[in-house]
């Protein structure tokens, strides 16, 4: 279940990149702030 729905992320933000590279970088980088935060508080 978990690694079909990593797929389609995968899949979708492979997508995003190629049309807004920026743009994905962006996501990236705040989902790894994100993490990075609910992990230390």
């Amino acid at each position: 279940m978990f690694s079909e729905l990593a797929v389609g992320q995968i899949r979708a933000f492979h997508m995003l990149f190629n049309q807004n590279p920026v743009l994905a970088i962006i996501v990236l980088v705040a989902l790894i702030a994100l993490a990075y935060y609910f992990k230390n508080h």
